[in-house]
């Protein structure tokens, strides 16, 4: 796995020194090479998979608990705690599986108080794999791109969030068309929504563009395909396969839900995401 994150962060370097701005993506990508160091170290000297459950626990119990301030104020909408924001909340709770039993009912809970219908699906992909074992997968992403269509198409206020992501997604699609090797640079998208979006209408669908402050592509799949290229999406996508591929039922459950929210958010451009990740590939889990 060590290979894997070299190779992650090689092309990352490669990204930015071809995108002709190296210096400001260096600055916004500043903590993804650090959180990489630390992942080498625990991929390396971890002793155990305790330990690993241990510190997954304490980050999950400590990013639910920092939501009671909120809780016992009278919020009952979207709490984010410690957190940028509620999605991210539920993003760490998603990790239980990776940590003790006991700490699942708190992860549920915070994916509950975040508000999250991003984490709601990936919760319910991640019970989905413990309870009917992993073959089934194909089920939940059969169900997946059938919501998916009927999100873009129709018009409901409950499916207009994901609707207004199409617009994310072709800006990013034709990122990928302009830099197919290495991408336009890592977070770069910020810099290139506005301008490349007005160059896509109209969109399909008669989906409105979304003409506004976009700091990423909502879909960390084509957010590796759009600022990385086709050799930034294989370094990403290669230790999922393995993880997937030698991983606990544990492994396989946490790993897909961070798939299924990636599909219609996450970014690494968010440090912790970056953790996220490469906890759920990189480290061993023995249980």
């Amino acid at each position: 796995m060590t290979t894997y994150v070299g190779a992650f962060a090689g092309v990352m370097f490669l990204s930015m020194a071809f995108s002709g701005h190296f210096e400001t993506l260096l600055m916004r990508n500043a903590w993804t090479p650090l959180i990489l160091v630390v992942i080498l170290i625990l991929i390396r000297w971890a002793p155990s998979s305790f330990h690993i459950r241990l510190v997954t626990s304490i980050i999950i119990l400590s990013v639910v608990a920092s939501m009671l301030p909120e809780l016992l104020a009278g919020s009952i909408t979207r709490l984010r705690g410690i957190m940028p924001h509620s999605n991210d909340v539920a993003l760490l709770s998603i990790l239980a599986p990776m940590a003790f039993i006991w700490t699942f009912p708190f992860a549920i809970l915070g994916i509950i108080l975040s508000g999250s219908r991003n984490a709601l699906l990936g919760l319910a992909v991640m019970t989905f794999i413990i309870v009917m074992r992993p073959w089934k997968l194909v089920l939940v992403y059969g169900c997946l791109c059938g919501a998916l269509y009927i999100a873009i198409t129709n018009d409901d206020p409950f499916t207009r969030g994901f609707r207004d992501r199409l617009s994310q997604w072709l800006v990013a699609v034709d990122m990928f068309q302009r830099a197919p090797t290495l991408g336009m640079g890592p977070a770069r998208y910020i810099d290139v929504y506005i301008p490349i979006l007005d160059t896509l209408r109209p969109l399909p669908f008669g989906t409105p563009p979304m003409h506004t402050y976009m700091p990423w592509a909502h879909n960390i799949f084509l957010e590796q395909l759009g600022e990385r290229g086709l050799l930034g999406f294989t370094v990403f996508a290669t230790p999922v396969v393995v993880a997937w591929r030698h991983g606990t039922i544990n492994k396989k459950a946490a790993l897909a839900a961070f798939l299924v929210m990636g599909f219609f958010d996450l970014t690494f451009l968010k440090p912790w995401v970056v953790g996220t990740f490469w906890a759920l590939v990189g480290l061993e889990d023995r249980a």
